[in-house]
Parts: C-alpha cells; sequence; structure tokens
C-alpha cells in the first residue's frame, strides 16, 4: 500500500503565466524522495500515478527534462484511458513550460479528443491546458475559446475552484 503524497500546489504559487512555481522547493524535493522510494517498490498498480507525480514535482522544480522522462514513462504505464489523459495532459503542461508550444498543442488536442470518447469527465482539463497552451503561443483567439468551452463544463459541475482557475486564466488571455 503507498503512503500518502502531500499535494504539491501546497507548495506552489501560480507566477505571471500561470505556470506553477516552487514557493517551497524543500518540501517539494522531500515530496519527490518519498515518490521516487515509493517507486522503486515496484508495485505495478499504482506506477502510472507515482511518474506522474514525480513528472509534475520536477516539473514545478524546473527539471523540465526530467518531467519529460517521467511523464512519457507515466503515459506508457496508463492502466486505462483515464490515467493515459491525465498523463498526456501532464505532458502537454510541460511543454508548455518548456515553451515548446507546437507539441504541447499536439498532445493536449489529443487528451480533448480522447476524453470526448473515453472520459467526458476531463474534457474541461484537456480544454483548459490547451488553452493556456494556445494562448502562451500567440494564439489568443483559439486558447480563448478553448478557456470559454472549458468554464461552460466547469459552470456544469459547479466546483467554485475549478471555475475560477478557468476564470484566471481567460482575465489573463484578456477576457
Amino acid at each position: 500500500m503507498p503512503e500518502h503524497l502531500p499535494d504539491l500546489s501546497a507548495f506552489t504559487e501560480w507566477d505571471e503565466r500561470l505556470r506553477e512555481a516552487a514557493v517551497d522547493p524543500e518540501a517539494i524535493e522531500a515530496a519527490l524522495a518519498a515518490a521516487q522510494s515509493q517507486l522503486a517498490q515496484g508495485d505495478p498498480s499504482n506506477e502510472s500515478r507515482l511518474l506522474g507525480y514525480l513528472g509534475n514535482a520536477t516539473r514545478i522544480l524546473g527539471r523540465t527534462d526530467e518531467s519529460l522522462d517521467y511523464l512519457r514513462r507515466s503515459l506508457d504505464a496508463a492502466p486505462d484511458e483515464t490515467a493515459r489523459i491525465k498523463a498526456m495532459i501532464r505532458v502537454g503542461e510541460t511543454h508548455r513550460c518548456r515553451d515548446e508550444y507546437e507539441p504541447g498543442i499536439a498532445v493536449l488536442r489529443e487528451a480533448f479528443a480522447l476524453a470526448r470518447l473515453e472520459a467526458p469527465e476531463l474534457e474541461d482539463f484537456a480544454l483548459q491546458h490547451l488553452g493556456k497552451c494556445l494562448v502562451d503561443a500567440g494564439r489568443s483567439a483559439e486558447g480563448v475559446e478553448r478557456l470559454e468551452r472549458a468554464l461552460a463544463l466547469r459552470l456544469k459541475k459547479g466546483d467554485p475552484a475549478l471555475i475560477a482557475s478557468t476564470a484566471e486564466a481567460l482575465a489573463r488571455a484578456g477576457r
């Protein structure tokens, strides 16, 4: 049974480009070490989840080469379509953080298409990340359209934190 890993967002803040930045890198390093230890235990049922966590932690710390390695491994180990979509969104976000917009857009479009077919509950997440990547790539009109679609889905979900996240992304996009 894996040990509980802390929510990395407790150790981050959003920068001006809506990218997670470490405010407590030591805590993230400790969480990273704990996740690596759990991964080393070799439980295949948790492999994709742990690799995704490691990918997020290393991205937040600015180690994006390492992040992409973990996230691609997470994608390969995904036990189902939901885990696969989440891994794809994380890969796209890491590409965005590396200013590699076209690969990010491609994988996020694929994640959205797969979510529409296999996991509609993840459509808003894929759209939000795609929208932010498009905005960062200078394709604001396309990005805003995706963010507005994400907001509509999130309004239906009724989750205030998700709604606020998308509203912030729209505000940053100038809408």
